[in-house]
């Protein structure tokens, strides 16, 4: 139970972390577009 709870957890920091890099992957596509 514990083990499965620490996978699940670290699978969703994995999805939230390649969401924010995917975000700031955006903003800086976004930032060179502009100049």
């Amino acid at each position: 139970m514990y083990k499965s709870r620490k996978r699940l957890k670290a699978s969703v920091s994995l999805v939230i972390s390649s969401v924010l890099a995917d975000s700031t992957r955006y903003e800086i596509f976004k930032k060179m577009n502009v100049f």
